[in-house]
């Protein structure tokens, strides 16, 4: 079954452009995001999806990552009628193009991200989580190991996050393992 995505802007003319489908979607630019991309996808990965050209999906190439990955996950592809300057490309030849384009973008992304750390770091900024008081985290302890207390309700009797309190109460000087089950259980 082909599928044409077009936008709301030019419908006719994308139209026109892609031929003929069993179904078009029209995406709008005012919602689509990252994850109705990648929803658009998911629901049509056995369809042949075909599109006038990039720009018919306004977001940017780390945004479109997620539906990129799964379409290469399932050896699938997005079929591109205008090509920009590359229309002497095949059409996997243009997607493998875009998607070699889209994780050099994540990965100029995550050097930077890197960078920017440690430049913080260098610069006294501390990053992540603050660390709290050792009474608290003690206190913290004792709830989890003596008192039974969960998770939730040790975060809301020392006014920390969930995730402040999971880390700290299963942080033992006697190493004990905790059961994933009671872990599940409780953080949720």
């Amino acid at each position: 079954m082909r599928i044409g995505i077009v936008n709301k802007k030019n419908t006719y003319q994308q139209i026109e452009l892609i031929g003929t489908c069993d179904d078009i979607v029209i995406v709008e630019e005012e919602t689509i995001t990252k994850d109705s991309f990648l929803r658009l996808i998911n629901e049509n990965l056995s369809h042949e999806l075909i599109i006038t050209e990039l720009s018919v999906i306004p977001l940017r190439l780390i945004q479109l990552l997620p539906g990129f990955k799964l379409l290469v996950k399932h050896n699938k592809r997005l079929t591109f009628i205008k090509k920009d300057l590359n229309q002497n490309l095949t059409d996997q030849e243009y997607f493998d193009e875009l998607y070699r384009l889209i994780l050099f973008e994540e990965q100029v992304m995550q050097v930077r991200t890197k960078v920017g750390i440690e430049k913080a770091r260098d610069e006294g900024i501390i990053i992540g989580r603050p660390p709290i008081a050792d009474e608290q985290a003690e206190r913290i302890q004792h709830l989890y190991q003596y008192e039974k207390k969960t998770i939730r309700e040790i975060a809301e009797t020392c006014c920390v996050s969930v995730g402040t309190a999971y880390k700290y109460a299963t942080q033992h000087s006697d190493n004990r393992a905790i059961d994933n089950q009671e872990c599940n259980e409780t953080v949720q």
